[in-house]
């Protein structure tokens, strides 16, 4: 049956709208809606998003290694240049290529060193002023020393030849840490190279958190 093209109104006999107008403007409105709402969760996804990484941003650290020489004191040690804390799970060190076990291995490679259990061998040259393990928590801005020697009279041999090792060429190392947000990094310490991003820390024969 065919509508009549008239209808009642409160207001008085109006002309009827085409049903197929109708249905058009129903479906535009409805599909004007969709779009604001499909909007609407991009822009929230995008602001989450921008959310993450500046967060992200405010907690990454930078982890690198340092050293030097203030009178006669030798210093070596790792730093968080970044602007969040970093947590060092593992670190080996390597002398010309040549892996250490502990800084104590490492004065007997490289610097003359006698074999010896223990602290034994650095007790009889003296001037250790600080030795650490290097593997936990660095906050933004802090240094940690993994090795203190100031030269005496009896020390002055190994002394001088670590003066030489302690510097980039002949020392190298392979540090995995990671931030509290849980992001971790495969790193050679130095503060020009980029971090290589990782999942997680792996198992390595030298010093474990």
């Amino acid at each position: 049956m065919t509508e009549p093209p008239i209808e009642s109104q409160p207001d008085g006999v109006q002309p009827r709208a085409p049903r197929i107008r109708r249905r058009w403007l129903d479906l535009g409105i409805a599909g004007i809606a969709i779009l604001i709402s499909l909007f609407s969760l991009a822009v929230g996804f995008y602001n989450a998003q921008s959310q993450q990484r500046m967060v992200a941003a405010t907690s990454w650290p930078f982890l690198t290694y340092g050293t030097t020489q203030v009178g006669s004191r030798l210093t070596l040690q790792i730093g968080n240049q970044g602007v969040g804390p970093a947590r060092l799970k593992s670190l080996i060190v390597r002398y010309r290529g040549r892996e250490v076990h502990g800084l104590v291995e490492l004065l007997q490679v490289c610097c003359g060193l006698l074999a010896g259990a223990g602290w034994t061998p650095l007790k009889k040259i003296g001037g250790v002023a600080w030795e650490s393990r290097p593997t936990g928590l660095y906050r933004a801005g802090e240094s940690t020393p993994l090795l203190v020697l100031d030269r005496t009279p009896v020390n002055s041999g190994v002394w001088e030849k670590l003066s030489r090792a302690r510097l980039p060429a002949n020392l190298s190392f392979r540090a995995c840490y990671c931030s509290v947000l849980g992001d971790c990094w495969i790193s050679n310490l130095d503060p020009v190279s980029d971090p290589r991003p990782v999942d997680k820390c792996p198992v390595v024969s030298g010093y474990r958190e």
